[in-house]
């Protein structure tokens, strides 16, 4: 399995305990392109984009991978991985959470992949709320069939989780096709 993780300037601490709980490889995620790169022998390493704006899309060939929680960068071809935002302030409505994704995306983009974020409900302070609002879009994943990817988005080594521990993840999470969540982004970067 690969996962994803936002290193500062920390990407051999990162592949240390990579390999150390299992993980085939790691997709390093910068918001700019690295100014070294970094070779494993027996350890694939990607590296991504996270796109926040238009401007950020010009230097995607750099990268094996662009992600972005902006959902007006979604429908760019460049575009490969939307970043769910669980996030969001204010209060949840009596039947729906805000979980940042609608049916309607969910029909519109079925050809993109979806990202949960472990790292979002390991740093959040109301981690109830965020994990009922990823467990919401877990549902609406499960009912248009999206193709759905789960990763850590470590900031820091220790946050970097086993594999088996994100499948169970998945599993509390109520998605149907957990571990087909752990190996898509593997066969995309393929």
């Amino acid at each position: 399995m690969i996962d994803i993780a936002v290193p500062k300037g920390n990407e051999e601490e990162f592949i240390k305990i990579a390999k150390r709980i299992g993980l085939k490889g790691l997709v390093f995620l910068y918001k700019h392109a690295p100014k070294n790169r970094i070779a494993e022998k027996d350890f694939r390493i990607y590296y991504g984009l996270f796109a926040e704006c238009r401007n950020d899309l010009k230097q995607t060939r750099q990268f094996n991978l662009v992600v972005s929680n902006n959902y007006s960068l979604f429908s760019d071809r460049k575009v490969m991985v939307l970043l769910t935002n669980e996030e969001q302030q204010g209060r949840d409505h009596i039947h729906q959470r805000r979980s940042g994704l609608n049916e309607t995306m969910c029909r519109d983009y079925k050809e993109k992949i979806f990202a949960l974020s472990f790292s979002k409900v390991l740093l959040a302070k109301k981690k109830a709320a965020v994990f009922g609002r990823q467990q919401q879009n877990a549902m609406l994943f499960n009912k248009f069939k999206s193709k759905v990817i789960i990763a850590s988005f470590a900031t820091s080594p220790y946050e970097l989780r086993a594999p088996r521990d994100l499948i169970a993840y998945c599993r509390c999470l109520g998605l149907q096709k957990s571990k087909e969540a752990m190996y898509l982004l593997e066969n995309q970067l393929k």
